[in-house]
Order: structure tokens, then sequence, then C-alpha cells
């Protein structure tokens, strides 16, 4: 016998979109991890959907792919810290 533990990576994302725009903000963000990885797809298609939902326009200045690395994550900071 086994057990497993899952996440709807989808649904989390879009619940963290929600919370963010429920807070008043709407210029949303958001950095990835490998774009080829699956779970990095469905976590970005969930991330635009749920904007396009609220009506946040989807700016790609601020959204980052990185290799899953604190080092990767801090040059994917950096780059879109640069953007206006």
């Amino acid at each position: 016998h086994s057990c497993s533990v899952t996440i709807n990576d989808v649904e989390i994302t879009r619940m963290a979109i929600r919370h963010l725009a429920d807070k008043g903000h709407r210029r949303i963000g958001g950095l990835f991890g490998d774009p080829q990885l699956t779970i990095t797809k469905e976590r970005f298609r969930g991330f635009k959907q749920v904007l396009a939902e609220l009506g946040i326009p989807f700016e790609e200045k601020y959204t980052a792919f990185a290799e899953d690395s604190h080092q990767g994550s801090l040059q994917a900071l950096r780059i879109m810290e640069q953007s206006p």
C-alpha cells in the first residue's frame, strides 16, 4: 500500500493570482521554472487564464522562466527588475 499527495497546479496558481487581485494589484508577474516541463506549462497556462478572467492584461515583461535553482531564480528576478 502506498500513499501520494498531488497538487492541482492550475488551481493553486489561480488562487494566488486572485488573492493578489483582491488586494488591488493589477500588474501581476510570474516567475516560472523550466518552460519545457509539463508542470511549468500548466502553471503558466493557469496564470494567463486567471489574468484574462479577471480582466488583468498579461504583460510579458513581468514574466520570467528560470532553471529550477536559487541562482536561476535570482537571475530571472534581476531581468524582471530591469523592465520599466
